[in-house]
């Protein structure tokens, strides 16, 4: 990996939130509008008709997007008060499918039951409820002969009138779970989008920044084709995504010709696929070759799994995709998330949500595009993955050729080695996954990333891994020959695990970019940080654990959160911080201990760059002295500040840009908040929790007219306009 520049503190105002063309946020559902309501109609207004929802088609045809928007309707949301949604896909099991429903209805304490158990449990728990279960990609009969028995699908009088208690939609692409026999249930079939839908969803994806090419028969080769997608809402994005890059006439008859010569002929397609394979092989050959690495990675993750575009990144620069000249002042993190944007601007990725900045911060692959990444990526020897129900003989050879490999279970057989191997993912909430054999046999990885690992400890092994660039692993202890790990460049110790016990070794890894840890327990000396300047992200130091004074050294630091300050003195050495005296931290989180609270927010009062705070500890009254906030602030939370006074006014007055506001746990004593006429311009996100005394909020003409989402307590007052954005 080459060398690379820490970059410069920009100074400039923060971006405009750029459109992305095709996002959860605003997904495109041409053509499907009024079998949206329809469906809703039906679950709602007419219960008794039936009360199994089947959504089938083959892959791409908009199943999934549909069976989304009814389940985040306003009138489902109100009509059924237990709602989950779980993605099924070829590799199941039936008790990990019941205990995921179980613990988005809110049902408890299930982890251990079997599935016998397990299907009277969520049957007794949703007996008396009104419910909406979501199946998602359901390839097997066997599935819905297994999870329906949980669900009480009987129907009840009240008041006279007959009502189904529960509803369950099902999406497939195979006609056998479709055909489903005795089941009380309306099957609905996506129809193909027709030439006028097809062209109006082309042209939002292809020229969605009004990029409309300047010659004169774009509409003639665009319709030819779209001709060959076949009405496949899913070809139709990924070719509108390809030509989202281009502009010239050249470029369109390029793409135009390899539509011609490589797409199937108009209606041929399989069930499971039709022409949207072929198309996904036009957008993988059409990707810039430093991107084809970038979007294959995808194929490690589980499918339908919202993916953290900021861990996604980190894996990309530890495995060496990310490359820039170091005269650019660009950071490897910069032209990732340009790498990132890419993807999703030509619709190989859907946005799930856009953070305060305008950046992605979640997003998910569509399951046709995962299985695409995980073909072409054994195809071309880049990764293999290992699902739950392959044989002994077949999981060793997925292990001895992988380069990258995904699991979802305990490795089988664990005595097998590859010496070429740099990634291994692990996908699952086990506490009996055992990571010495990966210490010992793939002793040349780049990223290890075990999720939601909650062991005792983490064996002495993993000082073998020498090649290591990326850790995330979470447990109770960890080996003093972390310290070995010289090549280090992420670190992630965050998980469920409620306290760690760190060795006092951090200082050595001098390649150090990113550390993100939780509790540690206290140590019988302060530990030392890493300070050889290449540290961006600090997130998650107590001040009872670590060396304050160390931050002094600190002077590319991004990210700061610092917990547990309890002395002044403590608070001047998180001020003295290079990385703040130089506005070069964009977002900082500070826990003040009670004891002491906070009458100022020093050098940070002026900072430019800094867009995201969040404070924790008394603040006693607004504004603060030497200055209020930071002015370019877009998100802001307050925790147990105990102000007296209504801080609205001195907020809404003074933060032009501020779009997410969070008050909670008695930030706020008073009873009654204002928001002053013509405040919050900007803010889209409001949210108050735990402030007993609060009894009314107040609203001025002008005030809030961005307001998209908005939480506050039931038993407190508020305007009626209010009431429709209200979430809970």
């Amino acid at each position: 990996m080459p060398d690379n520049t820490i970059g410069t503190c920009s100074t400039s105002m923060i971006s405009r939130p750029r459109a992305y063309p095709h996002s959860d946020i605003d997904e495109h559902v041409i053509g499907l509008h009024e079998h949206i309501e329809n469906m809703v109609e039906r679950l709602t207004e007419k219960p008794g008709l039936f009360s199994i929802l089947v959504i089938a088609g083959m892959g791409g045809s908009g199943k999934t997007t549909l069976a989304r928007k009814i389940y985040n309707h306003d009138r489902v949301k109100s009509n059924f008060k237990r709602r989950a949604w779980v993605c099924i896909s070829q590799t199941w099991d039936a008790s990990k499918i019941l205990s995921e429903i179980s613990r988005q209805i809110g049902s408890s304490n299930v982890e251990s039951l079997n599935l016998d158990k397990l299907v009277l449990e969520v049957h007794a728990f949703l007996e008396d409820e009104s419910y909406l279960i979501v199946l998602d990609d359901v390839w097997q009969k066997e599935v819905l002969e297994q999870i329906l028995p949980a669900f009480p699908l009987g129907k009840e009088r009240i008041r006279g009138k007959e009502r189904i208690r529960g509803k369950i939609i099902v999406t497939t692409r195979k006609r056998e779970v479709a055909q489903f026999p005795n089941l009380h249930r309306y099957t609905f079939e996506p129809p193909r989008l027709d030439e006028k839908q097809s062209w109006e969803l082309f042209c939002k994806i292809a020229f969605a920044d009004n990029n409309f090419p300047q010659f004169g028969d774009v509409d003639t080769l665009g319709e030819e084709m779209l001709r060959k997608c076949d009405g496949l809402p899913l070809a139709i994005i990924a070719l509108g995504g390809i030509l989202n890059t281009k502009t010239s006439r050249d470029e369109w008859e390029r793409v135009h010709a390899a539509v011609s010569s490589k797409m199937i002929a108009q209606g041929r397609g399989t069930l499971e696929y039709g022409s949207v394979r072929d198309m996904l092989e036009l957008s993988y050959s059409d990707l810039p070759y430093q991107l084809k690495p970038c979007f294959l990675y995808l194929g490690l993750f589980p499918e339908d799994m919202i993916i953290k575009t900021g861990e996604l990144m980190r894996m990309w620069i530890a495995e060496g995709f990310i490359t820039c000249d170091v005269r650019s002042g660009q950071t490897w993190e910069d032209i990732a998330r340009q790498y990132l944007n890419e993807l999703v601007q030509r619709c190989l990725l859907q946005v799930t949500r856009i953070n305060h900045q305008g950046n992605v911060k979640e997003c998910r692959i569509h399951d046709l595009i995962r299985d695409f990444c995980i073909s072409k990526g054994k195809e071309v020897d880049f990764l293999g993955v290992l699902p739950v129900d392959n044989t002994t003989s077949t999981q060793g050879a997925i292990v001895r050729e992988s380069r990258r490999l995904a699991m979802y279970e305990r490795l089988q057989p664990t005595t097998q080695t590859n010496s070429h191997l740099r990634s291994f993912v692990y996908w699952t909430r086990s506490s009996n996954f055992d990571p010495r054999p990966v210490c010992e046999n793939f002793r040349f990885l780049r990223v290890l990333h075990i999720d939601d690992y909650t062991d005792s400890e983490i064996p002495e092994a993993l000082g073998k891994l020498i090649f290591l660039r990326y850790l995330k692993i979470n447990s109770a202890q960890v080996p003093r020959s972390l310290g070995n790990l010289h090549r280090l460049l992420i670190v992630d110790f965050r998980g469920r695990v409620a306290e760690l016990t760190l060795p006092d070794v951090l200082m050595k890894l001098e390649q150090l970019r990113h550390l993100y840890l939780q509790s540690i327990s206290a140590p019988a000396s302060q530990l030392r940080l890493p300070t050889s300047g290449n540290l961006q992200t600090l997130w998650g130091i107590s001040a009872k654990s670590w060396r304050l004074k160390d931050l002094e050294q600190l002077s590319h630091l991004r990210k700061l959160f610092v917990s547990d300050i309890a002395s002044m003195e403590e608070l001047e050495s998180v001020w003295k911080c290079p990385s703040i005296t130089s506005d070069c931290v964009h977002k900082l989180g500070l826990h003040v201990m009670d004891k002491m609270g906070l009458s100022s927010l020093g050098p940070i009062s002026h900072s430019h760059n800094l867009s995201s705070l969040y404070l924790r500890g008394s603040l006693q009254e607004l504004p603060l002295d030497y200055g209020g906030f930071p002015r370019n602030l877009t998100k802001l939370i307050l925790e147990y500040s105990n102000l007296s006074q209504d801080p609205m006014p001195f907020l809404g007055s003074n933060l032009p840009y501020l779009k997410y506001l969070r008050l909670a746990w008695n930030a706020y004593t008073g009873s009654e908040m204002v928001c002053k006429e013509n405040s919050f311009l900007a803010l889209e996100k409001l949210e108050f929790f735990v402030m007993p005394k609060l009894g009314s909020l107040k609203v001025e003409n002008g005030a809030l007219p961005q307001l998209k989402r908005f939480f506050i307590p039931d038993d407190v007052e508020i305007p009626q306009r209010l009431a429709s954005l209200k979430w809970n």
